[in-house]
Parts: C-alpha cells; structure tokens; sequence
C-alpha cells in the first residue's frame, strides 16, 4: 500500500536534480554555456522555498507523535547531525585520496586548512550543520565544504517549530503575516552587515526564510479544509501567476531574466514562489494519485536526497577540475551530467547505509533511556 505522502517524496527528489543539474551548469569551465547555466539557476531557486516547505509541511506530524518537546529536538538533531558528519568524514577521506592525483583537491579538504591554516576549530564546526551567517558573524570564515547553507537554516527552524506550530493551528492567516513581517525586517534591517561583510548573506537568515517553512506547516495542518476547495485554490492562483508572467512580458525586454524575478529569494518574492510551491504540490499530489505505480521507482530516490545534497558540490568540483566542459561536444556535456548524476546516487547510498546505524543506536540509547 503506497504511503498518503508518497508525492512528497516526488517533490524531494525532483528539487535535488535540479539542484544537481543547476550547479553542474554553474561550472567555472562551462564558459560558453554560461548564460544557459545562469538562467537554469535562476529557475532552481524555487528549489529552495520547496525544501523549507517540505520540512515545514512534515514537522507537524512529527510533533504530533513525539511525546515531548525534548524527545523531538533530539530525534531532530540526531536526523541532520549524524548524516551530514558522516558525510563531512566520507568526502574528506575522498577528497584527500583524490589530492594524489590533483592537489587542488586538498584546498577543499578542511584537515588541509587545519594543518596550514591553523583552523582546528573551523574542522571541528564544520562536522555540524551551523548556519553560515553566525559563523561569519562571529568571525569564523564559512567553509563550504560539504552540503548547503539550508542546513543550518533547517536546524534553528526546527527548534523554532513548536512554537510556529500552534500558531499556524490557532491562527494561520495572523501567524504568516507576522512571519513575513518579521522577515521583512530581518532581510532589509541587515543589509548594511552585508555590505560590510559581517554576515554571509541576508536571503541565508534563517528568520528570512520562516515563511516558507511555515507555509508548508499550514498546508499540512488545514490540509482538509484545503481539499475542499482545491479546485479554486488552483483556478485561482494559475490566474495569478499567469498575469504576474504577463506584466512581466509586457513590462521587461525581451530575454530578461524571467527566473530571477520569480524566484529572487528575497521577502518581495514569497507573493510568487509561495503560490508556485502550492501548484508544485498540488500536482505532485494529483500525479501520485493517477500515476502513482510509474512514480514508485523515482520516488524511491527519495532515501538519499538529503546526502546528495550533501556530497553534490564535492563531486561536482571533482569533474569540474578534470574536465573542460567547454570543449566538450553537445552529447559528451549530457554524458558527463548523467556520469555525475549516478555518482552523487552511488555515493549518497554507501554513505547513508554508513549513517542509519549510527542514526539508530543514537535513536535506540536515548529510548533506552
């Protein structure tokens, strides 16, 4: 019998490839391919509003069957500790092997900052998901080494979940809007720390991105009342959408870059990506329900999509370091992207049967407790 959320995982996995398939045509060497690699990227961006929803829209049902707020944190935190340091562990080895062959493999392995750098610190941080933003802030560079800046955005909205819980249970419609207030401030009220390279980013605040996050809490939580009336729901919001494109044709030149309006990242942008996060849903939903037994398959990748975040920017730079791209003829970019592909698949599944039994004894010790 196929799981209710099946179409969830659906979501996940096609946000990863695009993911995947966005930075591989962000390459440094794709020269002549660049502006096709900037607007793919534009148009990934909506994968990111789509992960915070998806983490927001399961959060609730994890709150419901975890009997208390300490046994929530901990499941939690073990769930995105332990396979992104696994991770971090794996791709530091491999990294380091690869270096034999290439040394600028070594200038992406944190062990080597630590021997010639003097950052024993930064190797131990780097093993957790910590946001970005605070590590900057506090005078500790970034290292992007393994996986994406959401991950640590992903932990303080976990530990910010209980409480937008009950508001979007009691008062969804005055809980969003605070949500996107408060996110309005944060990304505008810290622009001059950007400037002055105190802080990564502003789109990389957490609090920036808690609308997102809580969109997928209100969907999950007034999911039957949406039921009801999806078919307005998504009348209505085609419409929309469709007149935002079209002022957008009217407005601009032609060939501006229509994704990076859509999907800027920016608060100004959640009137256009949350409505798109909706139909991405809905009909994710609607083709599990009608083509669930084609989607099984796909579906299934879904087990790794958090490691292939994770280990997709190391194997990336490993081709991108061997490979000029371009001087690659048409099917051998296609070929070396489908080589790639399969390889972040193969490695994210060793390394996740590596993670799930430290994941259960950590999870087994503390039941035991």
């Amino acid at each position: 019998m196929r799981r209710k959320t099946a179409w969830v995982d659906t979501i996940r996995v096609l946000a990863s490839f695009i993911v995947i398939f966005a930075h591989f045509f962000m390459c440094e060497s794709f020269t002549h391919q660049a502006r096709m690699g900037v607007r793919l990227y534009e148009f990934a961006a909506v994968c990111i509003p789509l992960f915070f929803a998806i983490s927001g829209y399961l959060i609730h049902p994890s709150l419901e069957r975890t009997p208390s707020l300490t046994e929530f944190y901990k499941k939690k935190i073990v769930r995105l500790t332990v396979p992104f340091t696994v991770c971090y562990l794996v791709m530091s080895v491999g990294m380091t092997l690869l270096s034999l062959l290439n040394e600028h493999f070594m200038e992406k392995v944190p062990l080597y900052h630590a021997a010639f750098g003097a950052r024993y610190f930064m190797v131990l941080l780097g093993m957790f998901p910590v946001d970005l933003n605070l590590m900057k802030f506090l005078g500790w560079e970034p290292d992007w080494f393994t996986g994406e800046w959401f991950m640590g955005v992903i932990l303080l909205l976990f530990l910010a979940a209980p409480i937008l819980d009950k508001g979007a249970v009691r008062a969804p419609i005055l809980t969003m809007a605070a949500a996107m207030a408060l996110s309005f401030a944060a990304f505008y009220g810290t622009e001059q720390l950007v400037a002055e390279g105190k802080i990564y980013s502003n789109i990389t605040l957490f609090v920036v991105r808690i609308p997102e996050f809580l969109f997928g809490m209100i969907l999950c939580i007034h999911r039957e009342k949406l039921l009801r009336i999806r078919r307005y729901l998504v009348g209505g919001t085609v419409v929309y959408l469709t007149a935002l494109i079209g002022l957008f044709v009217a407005t601009y030149p032609f060939g501006s870059e229509l994704g990076a309006t859509l999907f800027e990242l920016g608060p100004s942008s959640f009137v256009k990506t949350l409505p798109v996060v909706y139909l991405l849903f809905t009909l994710a939903e609607w083709l599990n329900e009608h083509a669930g037994a084609w989607l099984d398959w796909f579906n299934g990748f879904s087990g790794v999509s958090y490691m292939a975040m994770l280990s997709q920017h190391m194997v990336i730079y490993a081709f991108e370091s061997s490979i000029n791209f371009g001087e690659l003829h048409s099917f051998g970019r296609v070929y070396i992207l489908l080589l790639i592909t399969l390889v972040i698949v193969f490695i994210s599944r060793r390394m996740q049967a590596m993670s799930d039994p430290i994941e259960k004894w950590f999870l087994r010790r503390r039941d035991s407790n």
